[in-house]
């Protein structure tokens, strides 16, 4: 193996695969990354076993040749050298020789043929979506999924088809939240129905943020995969039923409020200030004074009270929720005006964006 590359390239590209390598002491090859040079082009591929990525770049020239070696050790002597380094590396007895400017770094090799097989996603169907809105969709939903692995169909993110529209869809029981999607001409199957852990949730967001253009997305029975056209990233599916959250969506209303984003996240950071251990933050709906009062108590520190002007319709209550999940799903809402709809106190609340139809978030209030 013979090749060279700018060192920003590399140690870019080197980044994205490192973090998806596996910390698994059974298994040490999935702690490397796999190098492989055929004419002009450079192949990375990383895999954990449960996610798989394979990233292609253009070369000027090269020597074809495989070598698995450290994915951590490669990308942090690249991100220690100074910028617009050429890279030059080649195997030489079973190491990795790098040469950067006066830098000869000889990392050793481990055996290439150990490298596990990334995947290949046979489609049984897919569909394309811009790669900026997909993610977006992703950072609208994925705060609310659970982080307790001992129901993983809810420690997900779960993809679904309703009325031709894509529909992502997060919850950890105590909240939820609901992002629909239209592809335009781009049809979503019918058959869409997928559960997509987390924690590889989190790795497609991360690989395809910024990434201007088309993304194809392909799934069959027991993977997905998402491609561009130098990434390919697999990830496993939930073999599971996720909640059939619908039916638990109010449809009639007792009060409904308009109040200012702005106004809401000022008020929400000043409350985070107060609460106690477990974000418990009292509302007071008050519908003939046009207000909410937000009170928040904490033994600790003290108390606060915050008052905000609001367009409230319908009876007044008191609640008591998480103000955290409250504040957490006030950015992926783009209008400026925030509407809360509630049914009674121990019901889920409502919030979306005034006049804005494609997000819907639920809060369950806590019992007094």
């Amino acid at each position: 193996m013979k090749f060279s590359l700018k060192k920003d390239n590399l140690g870019y590209l080197v980044g994205l695969a490192e973090r998806v390598t596996g910390k698994n002491l059974a298994l040490p090859v999935l702690n490397a990354i796999l190098l492989e040079t055929t004419d002009k082009k450079l192949i990375i591929k990383a895999t954990n076993l449960d996610v798989g990525l394979e990233i292609e770049t253009p070369l000027i020239s090269s020597e074809p040749g495989r070598v698995a070696i450290a994915g951590s050790v490669l990308s942090n002597f690249l991100g220690n050298l100074g910028g617009g380094e050429k890279i030059e590396a080649s195997e030489e007895n079973g190491n990795l020789i790098v040469m950067a400017g006066k830098n000869r770094a000889t990392i050793k090799c481990q055996p290439a043929d150990d490298f596990p097989i990334i995947p290949r996603v046979a489609p049984e169907a897919g569909f394309e979506i811009d790669a900026g809105r997909f993610v977006g969709a992703l950072r609208a939903v994925v705060y609310a999924a659970s982080l307790s692995i001992i129901k993983p169909e809810i420690a997900s993110v779960y993809l679904y088809q309703n009325d031709g529209k894509l529909v992502l869809v997060a919850t950890d029981s105590f909240r939820l939240a609901e992002k629909k999607l239209d592809l335009g001409k781009s049809e979503v199957p019918e058959n869409l129905n997928l559960i997509i852990p987390l924690k590889n949730i989190l790795e497609v967001i991360r690989i395809f943020d910024n990434l201007v253009g088309e993304l194809k997305v392909n799934w069959d029975k027991n993977q997905i995969a998402f491609a561009t056209d130098n990434l390919y990233l697999t990830s496993r599916l939930i073999d599971g039923v996720f909640p059939d959250y619908r039916q638990i969506m109010p449809n009639d209303f007792k009060t409904e409020i308009s109040v200012s984003k702005t106004e809401l996240l000022n008020s929400l950071k000043i409350t985070a200030i107060f609460t106690d251990k477990l974000n418990q933050t009292n509302l007071t709906i008050l519908p003939e004074a046009g207000r909410i009062e937000i009170k928040t108590h904490n033994d600790k520190v003290g108390a606060n009270t915050s008052q905000l002007s609001a367009t409230i319709s319908g009876e007044s209550f008191e609640l008591v929720i998480n103000s955290k999940y409250l504040f957490e799903c006030l950015n992926s809402i783009n209008s400026e005006n925030i509407n809360l709809r509630i049914v009674a106190p121990n019901k889920p609340i409502v919030v979306s964006g005034a006049g804005d139809q494609s997000f819907v978030y639920l809060i369950m209030p806590i019992n007094r």
